[in-house]
């Protein structure tokens, strides 16, 4: 439904644009326009050629997806409007493509504009990317495994990352769908995402879904000790605006299991913890996180248990269970059942 909009507003801004070339032909004498009584002059003419070219040009750059296309299409609406009025009797049915236009445009201000979340994301993105992409990392060596834990030195090895560069961070674009619920319909959505790790971990997800037609903008933040997430409907309405302690903590679990994962060398510190092998640790703030992991199987599954504390309060999640050969979730997402206080 949302590509088939798109398609229908292309179509009806590309006819209106090729409309007015009618009052520059007349204006200019190359044709005798009949359904315009109204007289054209050679100025109007120029005019109304303008218009036309800034109306199909918007047609154009909105079909190839150009990101500031909007600025080319209200242009051209009010231009388009304004020759509109100096043939009113003849042209006003005109206006309402016109009004389609500035639909269309504004949306993509919301949409693609300095107060967007995509433009915001890409702001944040590029800030980041150069710590990912241009940076130096010294390789993974033998020697610098003997420093881990056993288990730990040995997903790396088996991983093959020995006489690779450490991993300082990633830049992602994928493509899927997704449902809140089991009951709930899918919904296709395409994203990006840049995490750096280190001393300063960040993590930057935005993704733009389709929910029932409806465009859905989506941007977690994640630096420093704090997290945000926000979700808006066309652009335009705000969903969900989350932030906070309980915020930060959900963001912070995630860095963790993606630090341990992706580039468990860099883990901030590891302690053992009676029979279980290794509990790597990190502090954000007044959260202090630890996780049991667990090599079985030639390690090909691990089992994370986290706990979240704030102050005194500590909240405890079940376990999951992760095939790291695969990188497949086996049994789902981590929830917490109840909270209590020790």
């Amino acid at each position: 439904m949302r590509r088939a909009v798109r398609f229908i507003a292309i179509g009806i801004v590309l006819v209106h644009g090729l409309v007015h070339l009618m009052g520059a032909a007349k204006g200019f004498g190359w044709i005798d326009v009949s359904a315009l009584k109204q007289p054209i002059g050679t100025a109007a003419a120029f005019a109304w050629l303008v218009a036309a070219i800034l109306v199909v040009c918007s047609a154009a750059l909105l079909a190839f997806g150009v990101r500031w296309w909007w600025i080319i299409g209200a242009v051209g609406a009010v231009a388009s409007q304004a020759m509109i009025v100096t043939s009113w009797r003849d042209a006003k049915a005109g206006s309402i493509a016109n009004a389609i236009l500035l639909l269309a445009a504004l949306h993509g201000f919301l949409a693609e504009g300095p107060p967007s979340l995509r433009s915001r994301y890409r702001q944040l993105a590029a800030l980041r990317r150069p710590a990912v992409v241009g940076a130096t990392a010294p390789l993974v060596t033998e020697g610098g495994l003997a420093r881990l834990p056993a288990s730990v030195a040995r997903y790396v090895a088996a991983s093959g990352a020995v006489g690779q560069p450490r991993v300082h961070g990633f830049c992602a674009l994928f493509h899927g769908r997704i449902r809140p619920a089991a009951d709930k319909p899918w919904m296709h959505f395409t994203g990006e995402q840049v995490n750096t790790y280190g001393r300063a971990p960040s993590r930057l997800f935005s993704m733009d879904a389709t929910m029932a037609g409806i465009p859905v903008d989506v941007l977690h933040e994640y630096s420093g000790t704090s997290a945000t997430m926000r979700v808006k409907a066309c652009s335009a309405i705000t969903m969900v605006d989350a932030s906070g302690p309980e915020m930060d903590q959900a963001e912070t679990v995630t860095m963790v299991d993606a630090d341990q994962r992706v580039s468990p060398i860099r883990q901030a510190s590891y302690r053992r913890n009676g029979r279980s092998p290794l509990v790597p640790e990190r502090g954000n703030g007044g959260l202090r996180l630890s996780r049991v992991l667990r090599g079985r199987h030639h390690l090909r599954r691990i089992v994370v248990r986290r706990e979240r504390r704030v102050g005194s309060r500590r909240r405890h999640c079940t376990a999951t269970v992760i095939a790291v050969a695969t990188g497949r979730e086996l049994t789902g997402g981590c929830h917490e059942p109840n909270n209590s206080s020790r």
